[in-house]
């Protein structure tokens, strides 16, 4: 209100917010208001009208949500992975925090599909992300990064840390037993952000640590080597 005054505007409209009725439930509300003046310019009076938005709301963040999930595994899609990382890179670039990345890939997968066909691949997928979910910190953000791959972004983590969780997943995947196929493995690449080096590089240094952890015998991890 403050604002519009001081631009000296007759109308404003403010951001959508939330309010909590009497019967607990909770409303998304469009506030308008009119800035009544006298012959003289001065402020006689506001008035104001507010519109009930909820149901537009929900919808409309219902359709936020369905962007940003992967709708196999209900965690986040590779858009939404994007998104982050561009995020810890600026925030990485401007206020120096670091980032690291976990990409992961499971262990022998194709073979899950030929011998068991597509369905229970689809499980064993679904049961992979929600075991990583729960297993991961707080502040983690993991995605499904395409097929079996799956990326972990770790805020505030150094190198070192990101390879201990990381080393922390894969001991819990081994140890989990899987619907119809039993014990399944995954493969780590770590790496973590680094000035100079653009966002697709740093994947590009995980990917590159996630096959060698596949050739040298899989159900590891391998840390990315520094430029």
């Amino acid at each position: 209100m403050q604002a519009a005054i001081k631009a000296e505007v007759y109308f404003f409209t403010h951001e959508p917010y939330r309010v909590v009725t009497k019967n607990k439930k909770i409303k998304w509300i469009l506030d308008n208001t009119v800035i009544v003046r006298d012959e003289n310019g001065e402020i006689v009076n506001f008035v104001g009208y507010l519109t009930d938005i909820t149901e537009l709301k929900e919808k409309e963040l219902e359709l936020e949500n369905l962007a940003r999930i992967d709708q196999l595994t209900k965690i986040n899609n590779r858009l939404y992975l994007d998104e982050v990382l561009m995020q810890q890179y600026y925030r990485f670039n401007r206020y120096s925090e670091e980032c690291s990345i976990v990409l992961i890939d499971i262990d022998y997968f194709k073979a899950v599909n030929d011998e068991y066909g597509h369905l229970v691949g689809d499980k064993i997928l679904i049961e992979f992300a929600a075991l990583l979910q729960k297993s991961i910190r707080t502040d983690d953000i993991v995605g499904r990064w395409g097929g079996e791959e799956f990326l972990i972004v770790l805020p505030h983590t150094y190198l070192d840390k990101a390879a201990f969780l990381a080393e922390k997943l894969c001991k819990i995947v081994a140890e989990h037993e899987f619907s119809v196929v039993g014990h399944k493995t995954a493969s780590f690449g770590v790496a973590t952000f680094v000035h100079g080096m653009s966002v697709e590089q740093c994947v590009d240094m995980a990917d590159a640590a996630l096959y060698e952890a596949k050739e040298s015998g899989r159900n590891m991890v391998k840390v990315a080597k520094q430029a």
